[in-house]
C-alpha cells in the first residue's frame, strides 16, 4: 500500500504540467475507484483488533495523501497560472496577436492601397474615355471640311462689291441727272441740239456699223467704225451691252475710261430721257410768271430719276468689284471649273471678255461684280456634282453648309426685296401720271362749269 502510494505521488510530481489533471484523476480513481486494488487483503493470523489499526492507518494516509495533493495542485494551479499569464500569454499569446495584428494592419494598409490603386484607375479610365469622347466630338464638330472654307473664300469680297455696286449706281444717277439739267461738262450743256449733235459723233465713233442699210452709206461714209469693233450698237442694244454679262469693266473711282463705262451711259441716254431741256435763260428764271414751267419741268426729272433707277441698279450689280473681287476670282474660277469648264472659260464666263490694254494677249484687268459673285454661290455651286458628294460630311459641317445657304439665300432676299421697291416706286409714278390726267380732265371740266354759269348769270 505504502509503495503504490508513493508510485503514485510520484506520477503526479513527475508528470508534465499540462498532463497535471489527467494524473490527478487517475490517481483518484485508483484510489477509490479501484477498491479492490487498494483494499487491504484480509489478514489472516490477525485478530480485529489488529485490522481496526491498519485500517486507521489507512486512512490517515490517504486524508494525508489528499491534502499533500490538494496542496499540490493548488501550487500547480498557482504556476500554472503564473506561468500562463506571465510566459505563455506574454512570450506567445501576447506576440502572437500582435504579430497577426500588425499582418492585419499590412494587410488592410496593402487592401487599401489596392482599393486605391482600383478607383485611381478607374477614374482615369473614365477621364480618359471622356476626353477621347470630347475628342472625337472636336474632330467631328469642329472640323470644317475643304467644301465648307468654299463659301468662306467665295464670299470675302461681296460686301466690298456691293458697295462697288451703291457707289456705280449713285453715279450713274448723278451723271444722267447733270445731262437732264445742262449741266457743265456733260453732252446737253449747250442745249438739246448740241446734246444730239455730240451724241452722233459718239455713234459714228463708237457704234456705227458700215454694214448697216445693207452696207450702203447712201451719200458718203458716216461711219468711223470697222465691222470688227467690238461696240458696234452697244448704244442701242442692251442685251450685248449688259444683260450678257457677268462683269462690266466699269470703275468710277479712277481717272480712266473704259468701253463699258461709255456704253452704259450712251445706252442710258437713249432709253432715258432722249430728249433734254433746252437752257433756261436767266430772264426765264427771273420771271415768276414762268415759276409753273420750271417746277413742272423738275417735276418731269424727278419722274425720269425714278424710272432710270431700275437700270442705274443693274449697272451697278455688274460693275467690276475692285481689288477684293481680284483675288476672289481664281477661287469662283475654280468652281465653274468642277463644271467642265476650263480655267479660260471659267474667268470669261465671270468677266465677260479680256482687257488688250496694249497686250495681244490680253489680261482680265478686273474682279467679278456682285451680281457674278451671288451668281456662283446662289447657282452655279449647286450644280456642281462634288457639292452633293461633300454632303456625306459630319454633320457639323453640313449644318455649318446649311446656315451659309440659308445666309446667301438672305442676300438674295435683300436684293429682290430692292428691285421690288424699284418696282413699286415706277408704278408709282405711273398711277401718279395717270391721276394727274385724270385731275386735269376734272379740272377742265370744272372750269367749263364755272364759264357756263357765268355766262348763265350774264
Amino acid at each position: 500500500m505504502s509503495e503504490t502510494t508513493d508510485k503514485t505521488e510520484k506520477a503526479i510530481m513527475t508528470a508534465p504540467r499540462s498532463g497535471a489533471a489527467i494524473v490527478l484523476l487517475a490517481a483518484f480513481a485508483l484510489l477509490y475507484g479501484g477498491a479492490g486494488l487498494l483494499a487491504p487483503s484480509p489478514a489472516y493470523g490477525c485478530d480485529g483488533s489488529c485490522v481496526q489499526t491498519e485500517h486507521q492507518e489507512n486512512e490517515d494516509t490517504i486524508t494525508e495523501q489528499h491534502e499533500e495533493t490538494r496542496e499540490h495542485m493548488t501550487e500547480e494551479m498557482k504556476d500554472h497560472q503564473l506561468w500562463f499569464t506571465s510566459d505563455f500569454f506574454t512570450n506567445v499569446v501576447q506576440r502572437g496577436l500582435r504579430d497577426m495584428a500588425n499582418e492585419m494592419s499590412a494587410i488592410a494598409m496593402r487592401q487599401t492601397q489596392t482599393v486605391g490603386i482600383l478607383m485611381d484607375a478607374g477614374l482615369q479610365v473614365e477621364q480618359q474615355r471622356l476626353l477621347r469622347g470630347l475628342e472625337a466630338r472636336a474632330h467631328k464638330e469642329y472640323s470644317p471640311s475643304a467644301s465648307m472654307c468654299v463659301f468662306g473664300t467665295a464670299t470675302e469680297s461681296i460686301a466690298a462689291s456691293q458697295r462697288k455696286a451703291e457707289l456705280t449706281q449713285a453715279v450713274m444717277a448723278t451723271h444722267a441727272l447733270n445731262r437732264q439739267t445742262g449741266h457743265r461738262g456733260t453732252s446737253a450743256e449747250n442745249g438739246k441740239s448740241r446734246d444730239r449733235l455730240n451724241r452722233l459723233q459718239s455713234f459714228r465713233k463708237h457704234y456705227c456699223d458700215d454694214r448697216m442699210n445693207s452696207g450702203m452709206t447712201q451719200g458718203g461714209r458716216i461711219c468711223e467704225t470697222s465691222g470688227a469693233s467690238k461696240n458696234i450698237n452697244k448704244d442701242i442694244n442692251f442685251v450685248d451691252a449688259i444683260d450678257s454679262r457677268k462683269t462690266l469693266n466699269i470703275n468710277f473711282d479712277d481717272d480712266a475710261v473704259t468701253d463699258d463705262e461709255t456704253n452704259v451711259i450712251t445706252l442710258g441716254n437713249y432709253l432715258f430721257g432722249h430728249d433734254v431741256f433746252d437752257s433756261i435763260s436767266s430772264e426765264v428764271l427771273n420771271d415768276t410768271n414762268s415759276m409753273d414751267e420750271i417746277i413742272d419741268m423738275r417735276g418731269v426729272l424727278a419722274k425720269r430719276s425714278v424710272a432710270r433707277n431700275s437700270y442705274d441698279a443693274i449697272v451697278g450689280l455688274k460693275s467690276a468689284g475692285g481689288q477684293a473681287a481680284d483675288m476672289v476670282l481664281p477661287r469662283l474660277a475654280s468652281i465653274l471649273k468642277t463644271l467642265g469648264l476650263s480655267e479660260e472659260d471659267a474667268n470669261l464666263y465671270l468677266i465677260g471678255y479680256k482687257d488688250t490694254n496694249g497686250d495681244s494677249s490680253g489680261s482680265f484687268a478686273h474682279g467679278p461684280s456682285y451680281y457674278a459673285q451671288l451668281d456662283i454661290l446662289a447657282q452655279k455651286i449647286y450644280q456642281s456634282p462634288s457639292f452633293y458628294i461633300d454632303l456625306y460630311d459630319k454633320p457639323a459641317n453640313v449644318d455649318r453648309k446649311n446656315v451659309a445657304m440659308q445666309a446667301i439665300g438672305l442676300m438674295l432676299d435683300r436684293e429682290a426685296y430692292k428691285s421690288e421697291l424699284r418696282s413699286e416706286s415706277v408704278i408709282s409714278v405711273l398711277l401718279e401720271m395717270e391721276v394727274m390726267g385724270l385731275q386735269d380732265d376734272v379740272r377742265n371740266r370744272l372750269n367749263a362749269l364755272n364759264e357756263q354759269d357765268e355766262v348763265a348769270e350774264e
